[in-house]
């Protein structure tokens, strides 16, 4: 989150400013950062009912985070990006 407030900073050199976009910032939060994760304590969370409950905090957890994103007002252009995490968390409720 603040990687992404500070690169979009105008006081920030316009070539620092892409960084988001260069590197694919927006998809490589979900992926690493959420999906894969998820992933994982859902595979768990057929055999072990503390997964489950692990599962369930880090969805609210994500959807905070998202929610957060969204509302920011720096990063507005990556809208699209935040609606779609928060889209696909909710195939995980």
């Amino acid at each position: 989150h603040n990687l992404m407030e500070i690169s979009l900073a105008p006081s920030v050199p316009a070539s620092l400013r892409v960084i988001l976009s260069k590197y694919n910032i927006i998809i490589r939060l979900w992926t690493h950062a959420f999906h894969k994760l998820l992933e994982a304590l859902r595979r768990a969370s057929f055999s072990l009912p503390l997964a489950l409950e692990h599962l369930q905090d880090f969805i609210y957890y994500a959807y905070t985070f998202y929610t957060r994103l969204l509302e920011e007002p720096t990063l507005r252009s990556f809208r699209p990006g935040w609606l779609e995490a928060l889209g696909d968390l909710a195939c995980y409720r």
